[in-house]
């Protein structure tokens, strides 16, 4: 083993590791900053887990999810009376995120170590991976513990795939692969796809590279192709499946629900911008390693269809060229019909791995000016570089958040009633642990039943949220004649008030004259200091607990 490519390696995915390093050494709650994506994928793998794979709704992320299954199976075994806590929530946040950069830290590692590829191959990888964090300036989605950051793997794999599949081609005669390569092609392109459909594109830059760059009969080459479409179209469904624990029934009516929500509803569960003004404002620095794959897109295609006449090899070059095109377009129309951060953040990833592959396939005697070129923009935007801030607040604000919090939860144990909650939109989210699991954590997507008095019944013992949440409901925006029946009915009301979001009347119009009739008592909870977040409890003192039927 090469001691000093080992030492490179460490180097490297210490630089790569070194602000999600700071964000924890720091003593930041990734459950606070993070609180919609830990809770959601928390409370949808202990669904998982618990059978109640009706009230299941995962579009995106698959891979991953598996994944945060098996480490809820770990964490509920180690610590059984944390379920649902935010301790618990806490732990199962930075696992996830830790694995992630785990994952890319071997694969780096690996890399260096690796004969399979050149030291320039190696430096411009590491410097396209690593150079993610100064350009985006700390982007604070890829510290979520959510898709995005597993997506690195898939982008920095493929990567290194086709750099190791050119890499052949320059050295000798490069025979179009077996069947196999195609088989493991699909499959590779399978799971990018059910990670985050967009990525799955440049999943299949391996496979384009045998197809372009080997020798081969055309049969085949088509053969080849046929065999990842249908390789990937089978460990697509297949993997999905599993999510489902293959219940044939539930997975066929999930896939069909998660074909629609691409081809019809693929912005649903994400906030869109309403101008590209406000796009780019939300998109922060990603646009800087976006403009900077553009340029090299641009100059690429301008020196390679200036090649294209010398032999083969021009021409092949610049149907790859004519490939990163394809998915430099897709990803504008994506950002156009779902333009939000989150879709910025793949156009951002392709951008900088294109790079990689840009600089590679440069003819030796113009690879020097463009590394030049590129080194000294990359330069000045890592001089110019500042670190995001850590987190929303300083990490003793977090620990006034999270003893709040359990103080809320203490007095609805303390008044010991039924509870109904109302959110009915996110912006006055009251930061409880109810709301955490019944609303964010799509535990409430098992909905209850109403008796006659139009209160609401009590829910089966073996009901995930009935065991965490024992006897908690949810009441929506329009549903006016349940609201006054539960709270006469002697159910605690619970909802949130936040400065800068609307107030709770605006959806329940009767609201005041509930709360503010005599024998009410109103219990208010600062979460977030100056009004930001305040919750609030209220209960008729002079009513029995109600007997839910």
């Amino acid at each position: 083993m090469n001691t000093r490519n080992l030492g490179i390696g460490f180097l490297i995915v210490m630089l790569f590791e070194l602000p999600i390093s700071a964000f924890f050494l720091s003593g930041h709650s990734e459950f606070l900053n993070f609180w919609e994506f830990a809770c959601y994928r928390y409370y949808t793998g202990l669904g998982i887990i618990n059978g109640d794979l009706q009230s299941i709704w995962v579009v995106q992320g698959f891979p991953m999810a598996i994944f945060q299954e098996y480490l809820l199976r770990l964490l509920t075994k180690m610590s059984p009376g944390e379920l649902g806590s935010i301790n618990q929530i806490e732990t199962f946040a930075r696992v996830t995120v830790c694995a992630a950069y785990v994952m890319i830290g071997l694969i780096l590692l690996a890399m260096w170590i690796s004969s399979r590829w050149t030291s320039f191959d190696k430096v411009v990888v590491s410097s396209a991976t690593i150079a993610i964090w100064p350009l985006t300036r700390d982007y604070y989605l890829l510290q979520a513990p959510d898709y995005w950051i597993y997506e690195v793997p898939i982008y920095l794999l493929s990567t290194l795939w086709a750099l190791n599949l050119l890499r052949r081609y320059r050295e000798g005669s490069f025979q179009c692969p077996g069947i196999i390569f195609f088989v493991v092609s699909g499959i590779w392109a399978g799971i990018a796809f059910l990670q985050k459909p967009s990525s799955a594109g440049f999943a299949l830059l391996p496979c384009l590279f045998a197809l372009v760059l080997s020798e081969g009969s055309e049969l085949r080459k088509l053969v080849g192709a046929l065999t990842v479409a249908g390789s990937g179209a089978f460990s697509h469904w297949a993997i999905f499946l599993s999510y489902f624990r293959f219940n044939l029934r539930l997975g066929q009516s999930a896939y069909r629900h998660y074909w629609n929500w691409l081809a019809h509803h693929a912005e649903t569960g994400t906030s869109l911008a309403s101008s590209i003004g406000e796009l780019l404002r939300w998109s922060q620095f990603l646009i800087l390693p976006i403009a900077i794959g553009i340029a090299t897109l641009l100059v690429s295609t301008a020196i390679f269809f200036g090649r294209r006449n010398d032999g083969p090899q021009g021409r092949r070059y610049l149907m790859l060229i004519g490939y990163i095109w394809l998915l430099a377009i897709a990803h504008a129309l994506v950002v156009l019909k779902r333009p939000s951060g989150t879709s910025v953040v793949d156009a951002m990833f392709v951008s900088a791995f294109s790079v990689v592959l840009f600089l590679v396939l440069a003819p030796m005697s113009i690879r020097r000016v463009l590394n030049w070129s590129l080194g000294i923009a990359v330069l000045v935007a890592c001089v110019a570089y500042k670190p995001a801030p850590l987190g929303n607040w300083p990490s003793s604000g977090e620990l006034n958040v999270l003893g709040s919090i359990d103080r809320v939860s203490a007095a609805v144990h303390r008044i010991h009633r039924p509870l109904i909650l109302l959110l009915p939109d996110n912006r006055i989210h009251p930061y409880t642990v109810e709301a955490f699991g019944l609303y964010t954590g799509g535990l409430a997507l098992k909905a209850h039943m109403l008796d006659e008095r139009l209160v609401p019944r009590k829910m089966p013992s073996d009901w995930l949220r009935q065991r965490l949440f024992p006897n908690s409901f949810i009441i929506n925006r329009g549903q006016d004649l349940q609201l006054p029946a539960a709270f006469n009915a002697g159910f605690i009301l619970m909802w949130g008030e936040a400065s800068s979001g609307p107030r709770i009347q605006d959806y329940f119009p009767g609201f005041d004259m509930l709360t503010r009739k005599p024998g009410v008592v109103r219990n208010d909870f600062p979460i977030i200091a100056g009004g930001a977040v305040t919750a609030h409890l209220a209960y008729l003192k002079n009513v029995d607990t109600p007997i839910l039927r």
